[in-house]
């Protein structure tokens, strides 16, 4: 199974499970997601906490979290 996000511009998607750092990862230790435009994936994967960031392709980053999905 995936990991599916929408997003409503063009962007490049990353996600940490850091519990620690929670929504103040950096994307350079992060795992960019795939796919390209607004369609993103990853690998789900069960009792993970996905914090994702995405970045337009102007440079910016969301605020914080661009989503938080606790898995089960």
């Amino acid at each position: 199974q995936n990991l599916k996000i929408k997003t409503d511009e063009s962007a490049v998607c990353y996600y940490s499970n850091d519990k620690t750092k929670q929504c103040t990862f950096d994307t350079s230790n992060a795992t960019k997601m795939s796919g390209v435009d607004k369609e993103h994936t990853a690998d789900w994967k069960f009792d993970i906490n996905y914090y994702i960031k995405c970045q337009d392709y102007f440079g910016n980053f969301d605020v914080g979290c661009g989503l938080s999905i606790k898995s089960k």
